[in-house]
């Protein structure tokens, strides 16, 4: 339900705010609103060593899936009830948020979740994809035959039915397919970067996702290996570029064509 009900925000943006907001206020006094957030805090207890660490990984994911939606405001004191925590490791995580731009804090408005333009999220992925060929261009004479045959491996998974047919996977295996290239690019600033920028651009991947969508990246992720293999670090550079330019070219075409 959450996740519908951001889904239409980020469609339908701010002008469908005021008129729903009645809606939206009988949504957070809702026991499953908070029991929802509660349930994330709670996967990633042993995940995180620290409780500053549990509740940054839960708000991100909350962000990241849509429970906290694009504009949402942000309220230290209701996020700290509703986790059954103090306000400061709430205060560090918003913090730590705001570095990788998925928040948004202003003097005397609070915090809200980041949220972008058709035009912007392209833009972002128009920047990624030059964060990422770069990285792919100084990876190329470090990429090893186990870190190939590991993209070969992932290349492959992404290909299968079952993963094609669930989202949330194929974008955990995408992500692991260009870590391999972006960690042998031994740039730690420039892998600090892409990292600290990528989770803004994920949430409106979700909505345009498709299954042509995923074929196109397929296709690229084909060339990107050949490219590695072949030691052409120019050819690799273009490539991934081009992955990216095209992602944000047609989730912005998406956006724009649902928008009002």
């Amino acid at each position: 339900m959450q996740v519908l009900y951001s889904i239409f925000l980020t469609f339908y943006g701010d002008q469908c705010i005021q008129n729903i907001s009645t809606k939206r206020e009988t949504f957070e006094k809702a026991l499953w609103y908070v029991v929802f957030l509660r349930e994330l805090f709670e996967e990633n207890h042993l995940a995180s060593q620290t409780l500053a660490n549990r509740v940054f990984v839960t708000l991100r994911k909350a962000i990241l899936i849509g429970y906290l939606y694009p504009g949402e405001r942000l309220i230290e004191e209701d996020l700290a009830q509703e986790l059954g925590i103090s306000r400061t490791p709430i205060r560090s995580a918003i913090l730590r948020l705001e570095r990788e731009n998925l928040i948004v804090s202003t003097p005397q408005k609070g915090s809200r979740v980041s949220k972008l333009s058709p035009r912007e999220v392209e833009e972002g992925y128009m920047i990624m994809g030059i964060l990422q060929g770069f990285a792919a261009y100084l990876a190329s004479p470090n990429l090893d035959a186990k870190g190939l045959s590991e993209m070969d491996e992932l290349h492959s998974q992404m290909q299968s039915n079952e993963l094609l047919e669930n989202y949330r996977v194929w974008l955990k295996v995408n992500n692991k397919f260009h870590g391999i290239f972006i960690d042998a690019s031994q740039n730690s600033r420039l892998i600090q970067i892409i990292d600290e920028n990528l989770g803004a651009l994920t949430r409106y991947w979700y909505l345009a996702c498709s299954f042509g969508f995923l074929k196109k990246s397929i296709h690229y992720h084909g060339q990107i290996i050949k490219n590695f293999k072949k030691k052409d670090e120019k050819s690799v550079r273009r490539t991934v570029e081009e992955h990216f330019f095209e992602t944000g070219k047609d989730i912005r075409e998406y956006l724009t064509k649902i928008m009002i």
